[in-house]
């Protein structure tokens, strides 16, 4: 008996997050379908998951829940494709030039410590309503966090690395881009992985507030007309983009620690 139970318990051992996180989840959708079946809580408030799943699959077929997904999805890509853009060259130069440093860390920390969502009646006085202004809240929600710590991977090198570099001859460029740039890579994914969370955010608020589509759009017009089914659908759109869309970056990060530091 013992030895039957030893597979079953390397098993749990090896995939006990998974298994743990999944049996939670399913318990927890399972009260929430019961709880919604017995009327104790009116469905305009709660709805229940199996008709927020039909809900979702047809709106998915009328193409209505695709349109809003592809619009969100292009606001996304470039608020945060210009936040890198910024982001990781102002990071680098600021970890590695103490004149830069000083220079922006003002503005950078100010911007930082402001909430952002604060400025976007100023964004919209200046770039309207619609797709402009959710991809500039999407990029000041995302460029900080990155400019943060690709400044903070180009800090935390180790200035002997870069003397001995130098103590053989090294130049600048060689030293920038064969030891500097190298050692800060995994804590500028880690930067672009918190910059994707926040753009994701930036680019619901930005819809609620100012959109004429997109998923944030779609969430607060089923939340004015009460269609609570169709709001929860659109929020677990946006949930699964968040959780591919950040494992993914996390996937790279331990790619490159593994090759960092020899694993790959």
């Amino acid at each position: 008996m013992e030895k039957q139970s030893r597979p079953w318990s390397r098993f749990f051992r090896r995939y006990k997050r998974v298994i743990l996180g999944t049996t939670t989840f399913v318990l927890f959708v399972l009260v929430w379908e019961a709880v919604g079946r017995t009327k104790l809580i009116p469905p305009i408030f709660i709805s229940r998951p199996s008709i927020i799943l039909q809900v979702m699959v047809r709106e998915l077929i009328r193409g209505k829940l695709l349109f809003h997904m592809t619009t969100s999805l292009l606001e996304l890509t470039w608020g945060y494709l210009i936040s890198i853009v910024i982001g990781v060259p102002l990071g680098l130069l600021m970890g590695r030039y103490r004149k830069i440093e000083f220079s922006l860390d003002p503005f950078t920390m100010l911007l930082y410590s402001t909430p952002i969502i604060a400025l976007y009646p100023l964004i919209i006085i200046w770039a309207g309503i619609g797709k402009t202004s959710i991809v500039i809240i999407t990029l000041l929600f995302a460029v900080f966090p990155i400019i943060v710590n690709t400044f903070t991977g180009v800090q935390s090198v180790d200035p002997s690395l870069i003397r001995a570099a130098r103590s053989f001859g090294a130049r600048e460029g060689q030293i920038f881009y064969k030891i500097v740039l190298p050692a800060a890579i995994p804590i500028v994914i880690a930067g672009l992985r918190l910059g994707l969370g926040r753009a994701l955010i930036g680019v619901v608020i930005g819809e609620m507030f100012g959109g004429t589509a997109g998923l944030g759009y779609l969430i607060a017009y089923s939340g004015a007309f009460f269609k609570t089914a169709n709001l929860f659908a659109s929020l677990l759109i946006v949930v699964l983009m968040g959780i591919v869309f950040t494992q993914a970056l996390k996937k790279v990060e331990e790619t490159v620690s593994r090759h960092r530091y020899g694993g790959g």
